[in-house]
């Protein structure tokens, strides 16, 4: 069997790949086609015929790094999943964890597998026809894009061969015949100069080059995970920065290389760097190798200087691009050749690692012909991945618009930061469409006046939380989440964690904007810091927990005001080197979920790493609008009036609130047997712990009882507030059992298959119907998927405080770092007290135990026990280790005693077993006394 040398970029990717055997990256290209009609039988006959006639899709590679073909096999055929048979939310799935398998996968060179095409059928129709999802996947190492884009055409002009008519052959052989004779060109333009003369060009500016981009790349390495980005330019813009291209004697490739460059830059706050930029011409002799497809890609690498900040923007873009045509002109040095020389010089591995990839200036001007749409369907999806490549932002035609595709590798840096990049790349190209003087203004004021250029209007979500917190309304407040932590993580630490959070949370530089009649936001490019620091340790320890008890009083205040930051975070240093973390979030830019994520990254306790982002949260798309409305507006009307509940005044007669917080734990041993026996009857443990808290509500409140259920879908976008929620109603029953719940998980069920009628809308409708301005007082959320801080973590919770607007009571389930369940409820002091909510959670916590089969207790309304002076003496004098010969002076100091945070938390959970009693440790470390802490329990027994 013959052997034939590898060209430069194919010895580079084997080398990489023999000498890190354990990589899990190797340089491949995935691509998905949307298929509407195919013919299965003519698509596998045409997919043997590409591998019979491309021997580079046989290509194999032995141990000593030579280039063999194999002979057409089995394994050189297309595979078919058949899906037909599965729901639609099935195949979604399958369609969902095949994309993953694929676009990680690692081919076979070895074996010389190095192309797999497959077809999930999702539909069958008559004559042999199917509908499905065509998935490609070529090894770079065989075929370059521009091949692997010659392939996809063949292969399309198979199947019409295929399936056409004797009058149509000629045709179509003709069309194939001249595809080929463009897809297999020896020489391009480009050549200007002789290697020679590259290579002496090269030698004098290599050492000239730039080091590549400072990005931001995570702290830790994780398991190889690469995301798609993927946004499209209207025909009308995309012609637009044709025409300022060209009239300003510049192709649209050097246009959007130079802005991309300039925004990369700005992004970074790096004024020198380099970038890869792939040209796709071929300098071997394709005969040689005996292939007419194959690898014949190359690189350049680009210097982009940034330093000269007051020179106008067309100007830089000139100089930029008369650079790039320099390289151009150099090309038959190899770009790997000049990393090779350059980790020589530097003695250290030099790396390309963003790529910026043109394919706009083509002939035939589009990345695919409509053939490829006819016959294979629409391209859904397009992903490389390259070991040394952490970004590659590839620019084409597709249709009559362009299409950006950016590749990141997100195990490497956040995904939210890379798409803040694109985001702002396709902005600039959208002001400079309509704006085109744009280019005539400086570097350093080009930035700032785009950043007031890119305001957007807020969300309906956001919308209703700013008038929410209006006087205009009663039980007015800022949606905020309120969190105090302590532990051992140095002041420092956590500052550090912080600056890194701000520069890859987008969320966390926004900004909202309230003048005029249209409140809007917009994302700054600068840090923004809202960050204290206090240092407590020359105060004695009592005296340094009192001023924490008072902070945190202030700290979780609600909003009197639209002025407070959008967030904070606040650090105390105590003796002993104890730190203590106070943060707060507004719902305007986060929800829940991304909150409890941010604390678990700040608190060291999380890789820093962020979600697959947008720009700026968006509302939902809504899909099925009008069955979803018809749904909710039958749903509603057996919503019954709350005009039952024991409210301690009325709802509209408060303006500004305070909130309050009663929280009951119950053993994770308790709620996993309690799951056990409800998940034998299909019930979910979410629906069984919602169910006992609506049945805590009607043995409290009410007979019967509607509520909100805050919900977070599976959305794509950077951390912001996505939520919305939906509502359900639940009536008393006299005997509790699993069954009483299953009507409620039907009901939350359905109301998560009809969320295209928002939360808002939703609110408006209950508004009108029910005549009032506070259309769900109460709340019921479930937290259980949240991430909260490990058993193992350096820091722990101490303080909560959660406040929404327009609510009277939100109940929240979720579990601790123990794993037990936290129920705690957030609710509006002077609308309840504190012991109709303690009450209440002593309901739920029996309701629970009636459940449990091992206790076999009937259900009733059960009543708190009575507090006693002396028990509370030998709770403090046993959890103090108090064994001094006279009792315990319940006027001594409690903290010269050698009362702690650790003691203060057996001491709250022993005040609840023995009385019932949810007390907060903020609360007792207000307390210097035994005689103090009596006088606040009993305080609170007496409500």
């Amino acid at each position: 069997m013959n052997r034939y040398p590898l060209t430069p970029m194919q010895q580079a990717c084997w080398f990489v790949r023999v000498a890190n055997p354990k990589q899990q990256v190797f340089d491949h290209l995935y691509l998905e086609f949307e298929m509407k009609s195919i013919n299965l039988n003519g698509l596998s006959t045409s997919v043997v015929r590409l591998f019979e006639e491309n021997k580079a899709l046989r290509l194999g590679i032995d141990k000593n790094g030579n280039a063999w073909f194999a002979p057409l096999s089995d394994i050189h055929t297309l595979e078919v999943d058949d899906i037909s048979g599965l729901s639609d939310e099935e195949q979604v799935v399958f369609l969902e964890s095949k994309r993953k398998d694929w676009s990680h996968q690692q081919l076979e060179v070895a074996t010389a597998t190095v192309a797999r095409f497959s077809v999930s059928v999702l539909k069958c129709l008559p004559k042999g026809e199917v509908t499905g999802r065509l998935h490609i996947d070529v090894d770079l190492i065989a075929l370059d894009p521009t091949s692997i884009r010659a392939m996809v055409h063949k292969l399309a002009y198979y199947c019409a061969l295929e399936k056409c008519c004797n009058s149509d052959l000629n045709g179509l052989k003709k069309l194939l015949s001249e595809r080929e004779v463009l897809a297999n060109k020896d020489v391009v333009e480009v050549f200007l100069k002789s290697p020679y003369c590259s290579k002496k060009w090269w030698k004098q500016k290599i050492q000239k080059l730039y080091p590549p981009p400072k990005l931001p790349y995570h702290k830790g390495q994780q398991f190889v995970k690469s995301q798609s980005i993927q946004r499209h330019l209207e025909q009308s813009k995309s012609n637009g920065i044709r025409r300022i291209a060209n009239r300003n004697g510049l192709t649209t490739t050097e246009l959007m290389l130079a802005i991309f460059s300039f925004v990369l830059g700005s992004k970074l706050n790096q004024s020198c760097f380099r970038l890869s930029v792939p040209v796709f011409v071929d300098q071997i002799d394709c005969s040689l190798l005996e292939r007419k497809l194959g690898e014949r890609a190359n690189f350049t690498l680009l210097n982009v200087d940034l330093t000269d900040k007051e020179v106008a923007l067309n100007e830089w873009c000139k100089t930029f691009a008369y650079q790039f045509r320099e390289l151009l002109d150099n090309i038959s040095v190899s770009g790997v050749d000049i990393l090779r020389e350059l980790s020589k010089q530097k003695q250290e591995i030099q790396m390309a690692p963003v790529v910026f990839t043109s394919a706009i200036d083509l002939p035939e001007k589009v990345l695919f012909e409509s053939i490829v749409s006819e016959e294979l369907g629409e391209l859904c999806w397009s992903l490389s991945q390259s070991a040394h490549t952490t970004i590659d932002l590839q620019v084409s035609q597709i249709g009559s618009g362009l299409f950006f595709n950016m590749d990141v590798r997100e195990d490497l840096i956040p995904v939210g930061w890379a798409e803040d990049i694109l985001a702002t790349f396709l902005c600039v190209i959208e002001q400079l469409v309509e704006s085109e003087h744009l280019l005539k203004i400086s570097l350093s004021k080009f930035f700032g006046d785009l950043q007031v250029e890119t305001k957007k209007p807020l969300t309906s979500l956001q919308k209703s939380y700013l008038l929410g917190r209006s006087a205009a309304l009663p039980l007015s407040c800022s949606m905020q989440a309120c969190h105090g932590f302590i532990g051992s993580l140095a002041h420092d630490c956590v500052h550090e964690n912080l600056l890194y959070l701000v520069r890859i949370h987008s969320a966390l530089r926004v900004c909202i904007e309230q003048e005029g009649q249209a409140p809007t936001q917009h994302i700054v490019n600068s840090e923004i810091m809202n960050y204290s620091e206090f240092d407590f340790r020359d105060l004695e320890v009592g005296g340094a927990w009192s001023k924490i008890a008072s902070e945190w009083q202030r700290w979780s205040m609600p909003a009197k005001s639209s002025e407070r930051p959008l967030w904070e975070v606040a650090v105390y240093i105590l003796p002993g080197e104890q730190t203590v973390v106070f943060t707060r979030f507004d719902g305007l830019i986060l929800d829940g979920r991304s909150i409890a994520q941010i604390i678990c990254q700040l608190c060291g306790d999380a890789p820093i790493v962020s979600t697959n982002v947008t720009e700026l949260s968006e509302d939902f798309e809504s899909s099925g609008y009008s069955e979803a409305q018809k749904y909710w507006l039958t749903k509603i009307q057996s919503f019954p009036s709350l005009n039952d509940i024991p409210w301690q005044m009325d709802l509209n007669s408060l303006i500004r609130v305070n909130f309050g917080r009663e929280v009951t734990v119950i053993p994770s041993s308790l709620v996993e047997r309690v799951a056990s026996e409800g998940a034998k009857l299909g019930l979910l443990k979410n629906t069984i712990l919602m169910g006992a808290i609506a049945q805590a509500m009607t043995d409290s409140f009410s007979a019967s009882v509607y509520f909100a259920i805050p919900v977070l879908p599976s959305y794509k976008g950077a951390l912001a507030n996505q939520s919305t929620f939906i509502a359900a109603h639940y009536s008393k029953n006299k005997k509790v059992s699993f069954e009483s719940f299953r009507h409620l998980q039907e009901d939350v069920l359905n109301g998560l298959q009809n969320m295209s009628f928002s939360g808002v809308d939703l609110s408006r409708v209950v508004c009108e119907r029910h005549k009032t301005i506070i259309p769900f007082p109460l709340v019921i959320t479930n937290t259980l998927s949240w991430p909260v801080l490990s058993s193992k973590s350096a820091m722990k919770k101490i303080f909560e405080s959660i406040q929404t607007p327009q609510v009277a009571l939100d109940i929240r389930f979720g579990f601790n770092e123990e794993g037990d369940l936290v129920v705690a409820g957030d609710f509006v002091e002077g609308v309840f007290t504190n012991t109709q909510i303690k009450n209440l959670l002593g309901q739920l916590e029996y309701i629970m135990r009636t459940l449990d089969s091992k206790e076999k207790l009937q259900h009733k309304v059960i009543s708190r026990q009575s507090l006693s002076l002396s028990r509370l003496t030998k709770i403090y004098a046993s959890v103090l280790a108090y064994r001094l010969a006279t009792p315990l002076d319940v006027k001594e100091d409690l903290f010269e005693l050698g009362l702690e945070l650790k003691h203060l938390r057996k001491i709250v959970e022993q005040l609840k077993n023995e009385f019932g009693l949810d007390v907060g440790v903020s609360q007792l470390v207000s307390c210097r006394s035994l005689e103090g802490v009596f006088s606040l329990l009993s305080g609170l027994k007496e409500e």
